[in-house]
């Protein structure tokens, strides 16, 4: 059932382990975007000590006590543990019900949640459906290029680390918000995908879909020269080089890769009701040179190999179409539908004809490409047919 009334609406490098800053201006000073009926305030703000990682089942308020006269852009700080967080939330005005879907969007390096909303135009289409959109930002304190620490080992478990901290931000919204907890997602960009890879693998009871754009499979390293390996796709062969040079000089085969089911550490929470995964879109960019697409194929490679280790008799299949936005921009996308129920779809992977950069949004704003398609609608499209129960 498409829960959100949602239409298909088809249509410079920074190094994701933080080790160079290319375009780092990410500008602050820049406006943020408005809307039509949305208002900028300052107004949430948590000071609680709640448990890092909490497996408890979130509860949600069931009705909404009075109507909010327009939709609402605020700021906000969650503090858990002696650990703070930042963030800007997209508040919704609400009119399909008592509850409302929330998207959870972590940005890329260099990047902070006024330039990622700005850059994903996540909030116009957030109005359009009524979501509720939540931006946290990686403090300087945490990474000095603002990179979620998605190849630090304490930062890829369940109850530790940066996953702790951003499950105990979602729960308080959610304690705190109309949220519907059954249509909570998950998104990011680069760093970004990554870190939103680990929450949907680490807390599947909480989140009902994922979306990474320009991402790196979970469990590929957990080193600074593990990230950089992976993110540019050497394997140790020069033939992997568009030059025929190892610019690593023989480092990649040096290093220890894993899959992700060898990361350290029990995951929790439970499957999907088709016995599969998290439902998975994914898009990367063709012409990337910062992070290579061939980590968005070891994503839905990793996707798979998951999906058929929870059931033998769970089996995808593979659809490839063909796509084309009317400036001629062409991608390609394979659309994995379940053997015993076409209809369901578990997984999407687009290969786009960009580079590193979010593909469909404000060129304006940093590791954006305006002419390419659009992914935030095609995010919320897959998002809407999906729920957690």
């Amino acid at each position: 059932m498409n829960t959100f009334n949602v239409d298909l609406q088809s249509q410079s490098h920074t190094d994701v382990a933080g080790t160079r800053v290319i375009n780092s201006d990410v500008n602050a000073s820049r406006q943020e975007p408005t809307h039509p009926g949305v208002r900028n305030t300052a107004s949430d703000t948590n000071t609680g000590n709640e448990p890092l990682g909490s497996t408890e089942k979130p509860r949600s308020p069931v009705e909404v006590s009075e109507e909010r006269p327009a939709s609402e852009f605020v700021d906000g700080t969650h503090v858990c543990n002696g650990k703070t967080l930042n963030y800007k939330m997209f508040k919704p005005f609400l009119v399909d019900g008592p509850v409302a879907p929330l998207v959870v969007m972590l940005h890329g390096c260099t990047q902070n949640a006024q330039d990622f909303a700005a850059g994903t135009r996540m909030n116009a289409l957030a109005e359009e459906h009524g979501l509720f959109v939540l931006y946290p930002s990686q403090p300087v304190t945490a990474n000095p290029n603002l990179c979620w620490n998605w190849y630090e080992s304490a930062h890829q478990q369940h109850g530790s680390g940066e996953p702790a901290l951003l499950c105990a931000l979602i729960r308080e919204v959610l304690a705190n918000h109309p949220v519907d907890p059954d249509r909570i997602f998950i998104a990011g960009f680069c760093a970004g995908g990554a870190m939103a890879l680990i929450m949907a693998e680490q807390y599947q009871d909480l989140f009902a879909a994922v979306g990474v754009h320009s991402g790196i499979p979970t469990g590929a390293a957990s080193s600074m020269p593990e990230a950089l390996v992976t993110m540019l796709g050497f394997s140790g062969n020069s033939s992997d080089s568009p030059s025929g040079e190892d610019p690593l000089n023989g480092l990649a085969s040096e290093l220890p890769f894993r899959h992700l089911s060898q990361i350290d550490g029990p995951r929790h929470g439970q499957r999907h009701e088709s016995g599969s995964t998290i439902p998975l879109i994914v898009f990367h960019g063709e012409r990337d040179l910062t992070v290579s697409c061939s980590n968005g194929d070891r994503i839905v490679s990793d996707w798979l190999a998951s999906g058929k280790a929870a059931t033998e008799s769970n089996t995808w299949i593979p659809n490839i179409r063909q796509h084309s936005t009317s400036m001629g921009r062409r991608s390609t996308v394979t659309v994995y539908s379940n053997q015993r129920n076409s209809e369901h779809i578990g997984c999407e992977h687009w290969k786009l004809s960009c580079d590193h950069a979010w593909s469909g949004g404000d060129g304006a704003f940093s590791y954006t490409d305006a002419g390419g398609l659009d992914a935030s609608a095609e995010m919320i499209r897959f998002f809407s047919d999906t729920t957690l129960s």
